[in-house]
């Protein structure tokens, strides 16, 4: 039996120590976040593209960050901004979004939204789909989204 000196079982105690007591980062919980009003846009069999919509508040003491969503129907949902400048509007992909503690963030036309590709079934007016809103520590909230006319412009 080979021995350890002395020196190496007190580093791999104070290792052992080290990992097992460290505090991890503390995240909102999924029960602080809440998702309401979330719609997404009609989409026909030549139209295969959507748009999705929600405003995702944060109950928590602590910002979250949105990193994707997925809508049942479409193997492709990308975060997207739009901005405005001299009269013209640009869109661009995001890959997070921050929502902060006590605060909220509103996904809507004309601003931040879920653009939806290759949606493979058609959202049909007045019926729903599942949204699900994917945030960072592998925390999901679902909600179901109204299909709304192209024609919408708010949840009402």
């Amino acid at each position: 039996m080979r021995e350890v000196p002395w020196t190496h079982a007190i580093a791999a105690a104070a290792a052992l120590t080290v990992a097992v007591f460290t505090p991890r980062p503390v995240t909102a919980q999924a029960t602080d976040i809440v998702a309401r009003d979330a719609w997404v846009r009609e989409s026909t069999a030549t139209r295969t593209t959507s748009a999705g919509y929600v405003t995702i508040e944060n109950h928590g003491t602590r910002d979250v960050t949105l990193t994707g969503v997925a809508v049942d129907g479409a193997p492709r949902v990308e975060l997207h901004a739009m901005t405005h400048d001299q009269g013209q509007a640009t869109m661009k992909r995001v890959s997070q979004v921050r929502v902060p503690a006590g605060g909220s963030v509103e996904l809507a036309p004309g601003g931040l939204h879920a653009m939806i590709f290759d949606v493979t079934r058609p959202y049909e007016r007045g019926k729903s789909v599942r949204m699900t809103l994917k945030f960072e520590g592998n925390q999901t909230k679902s909600v179901e989204a109204v299909v709304r006319p192209l024609s919408a412009v708010s949840v009402r």
